[in-house]
């Protein structure tokens, strides 16, 4: 993860050169734009060092299925908090994910509880830690993409 990261950094450094030369690269380092995105990067740091942690708990096809957990809240989150509307069809077809991501994991669980475990909650709390902290950046950073007057 350490090595992706520097090199993602190192892309973003040459993308940004290369589309706006010196002055994009300067940009990169300002201070004031750094801690505008700081909360963004907190929320997807700890939110995948969640799912990092609920690996050791389950199954990587459970851990897929229970992420897709994402879409409601964030039609949810925004919503409430960015003012987003969406149509009755919408929320409709939101709710039978939702269902059917509650029914994998529900079934999941009588599967284990009928083999004679126990619930995983600590793993259970690790994900959904990890979809809501995933959910939180997703918000974050477009409140702070749309807070200011560059291009991105």
């Amino acid at each position: 993860l350490v090595f992706e990261s520097a090199l993602a950094i190192l892309i973003g450094l040459g993308a940004a050169y290369g589309f706006g030369g010196i002055a994009a690269v300067q940009q990169c380092f300002n201070w004031s734009q750094f801690l505008k995105f700081l909360p963004v990067s907190l929320f997807f740091a700890m939110g995948l060092s969640l799912k990092m942690l609920a690996v050791s708990h389950f199954q990587a096809g459970t851990i897929k299925i229970f992420g897709q957990l994402r879409l409601p809240l964030v039609a949810l989150f925004s919503a409430t908090m960015l003012a987003k509307h969406y149509s009755l069809v919408q929320w409709q077809v939101i709710g039978l994910i939702t269902t059917s991501c509650f029914a994998f994991v529900l079934l999941k669980g009588q599967g284990r509880s009928r083999d004679g475990k126990s619930w995983k909650w600590a793993g259970l709390v690790q994900m959904l830690g990890w979809v809501f902290l995933n959910v939180s950046g997703g918000i974050a950073a477009e409140r702070a993409y749309k807070s200011g007057l560059l291009p991105f």
